[in-house]
């Protein structure tokens, strides 16, 4: 049975980041929900340092500030699996920069165990453990959350340390550990950018199909898409539809009637 604190209230957030604060490597999770909104709503942050496990209740704790700040000391490692939606997550929230990160994802891609292997294959590789991914997909915003979702979350960092060590040997061993932490900063650096929304359209697919007018049309549509999006903390296609966007610089004249009747 892996054992866990929950933290609920700012207090008890004060104690556990004393503690935090002085350990050389965190293990870090987050349980979220993004469905409707461009940000996520995040529901908890899950730690562990090797010996202490607490999980974090962002909706119950107001302020969270003291954590963000354990996390900007540079002398901490913070160690993720799969760490870009949790890293799109704290750079959002927090006031302070996360320094020192690795992500045992992109150290399994050095080691050849794969392309964006998953935790759960990690586990089953590594540590020969099974893990029930089941609450995954689960209500993380509704409150209480169940015993078995909390079992859950601390698992994900419970056995992430055994795997991130045995990784890390490997990647010393094979001279990899290097070029593992370039892009581990990489991916870091390229998440604390402002959002360019200059070069949003870029993320659509048959770009060279279109005619000039028609990709200059589209670059000012999808720039305004995903800023209104990020002023209203909408999900870019509850904004315009993808397809929509095509229809709509297919249209040979604008008028808002047309408009109207692509939309």
């Amino acid at each position: 049975m892996i054992s866990y604190t929950l933290i609920e209230n700012e207090l008890e957030l004060e104690k556990s980041c004393l503690l935090l604060r002085d350990a050389p490597i965190l293990m870090i999770d987050t349980e979220f929900v993004k469905t409707r909104t461009f940000f996520a709503s995040l529901s908890i942050l899950q730690i562990f340092d090797g010996k202490n496990l607490y999980i974090f209740d962002a909706i119950k704790i107001k302020n969270l500030d003291l954590l963000w700040l354990t996390l900007s000391n540079p002398d901490i490692k913070k160690v993720f699996h799969s760490s870009s939606e949790d890293l799109d997550i704290i750079v959002h929230l927090s006031p302070y920069d996360i320094t020192n990160i690795v992500d045992t994802q992109i150290m399994a891609v050095f080691l050849g165990l794969g392309l964006s292997v998953g935790f759960s294959k990690l586990c089953s590789q590594l540590l020969n453990i099974d893990i029930d991914k089941s609450e995954s997909r689960s209500n993380w915003l509704h409150r209480p959350l169940s015993e078995s979702q909390l079992r859950y979350a601390a698992s994900d960092v419970y056995y992430l340390y055994p795997i991130y060590q045995r990784l890390n040997h490997l990647s010393i061993e094979r001279k990899l550990d290097g070029l593992i932490l370039i892009e581990c900063n990489r991916l870091l650096e390229a998440k604390k950018q402002t959002h360019n929304s200059d070069v949003e359209y870029l993320k659509f697919n048959g770009l060279w199909k279109l005619q000039p007018f028609e990709l200059f049309l589209l670059q000012k549509l999808a720039k305004w898409r995903v800023e209104e999006a990020i002023k209203r903390n909408i999900a870019v296609n509850f904004i315009l539809r993808e397809e929509l966007l095509f229809k709509i610089i297919k249209l040979e004249s604008f008028s808002i009637n047309q408009l109207k009747n692509v939309v």
